[in-house]
């Protein structure tokens, strides 16, 4: 059964639009790693070319573009490529669509079924909760943690500091499987 948090829904109707997949066959996903800065760079650079350039504040318009879409490409690359279940021949895969107010992105992995229930849970948290709340609490969870394990803060940027839209679609692989597909979708307005 298809589980949906937040407000997700599949684009159809995007003039414009580019994906980019990982096939997990040759090597590892996760051992690709420096792949995520590169490709997030390339996504940025790509869509920020759709934003013509007349004067200095336009120019300002582009890179500021250009940087927030790097920033959310990357950590949704990340997280897809932490929490990628490799057993499975099933690829990455990150898309981009551009409508006149806003950019959608799906980012798409496969997850055991544990790693999917702990995202569902933060998921509707963060979704529920107040941002700004969350945002701060993070931060001084992550001051005290010597360990660095993990900073929980990449959805929660997303959601502050550029007041997008998050989504998640949870998928089975089939009726018996332990692992789901999961799609995270992200609104940008532009």
């Amino acid at each position: 059964m298809v589980d949906i948090i937040g407000a997700f829904f599949t684009v159809e109707n995007s003039r414009e639009y580019l994906t980019i997949k990982f096939s997990p066959n040759e090597r590892s996903i996760k051992s690709r790693w420096r792949n995520n800065g590169l490709s997030a760079g390339f996504l940025a650079d790509y869509w920020a070319t759709f934003f013509p350039i007349c004067d200095i504040y336009e120019q300002h318009k582009q890179d500021q573009l250009r940087n927030t879409i790097n920033y959310i490409a990357n950590e949704l690359l990340e997280n897809t490529m932490k929490f990628h279940c490799d057993l499975l021949d099933i690829p990455i895969s990150i898309t981009l669509h551009l409508f006149p107010e806003q950019l959608v992105f799906y980012v798409t992995n496969c997850a055991h079924a544990g790693t999917s229930r702990v995202l569902r849970e933060y998921a509707r948290v963060l979704l529920a909760g107040d941002i700004e709340e969350l945002y701060l609490q993070q931060l001084e969870r992550n001051a005290l943690d010597e360990s660095h394990s993990t900073s929980q803060m990449g959805f929660l940027t997303m959601l502050h500091d550029y007041h997008a839209n998050l989504a998640w679609q949870f998928e089975p692989v089939d009726d018996q499987s332990e692992y789901c597909i999961i799609t995270t979708m992200v609104q940008l307005a532009i």
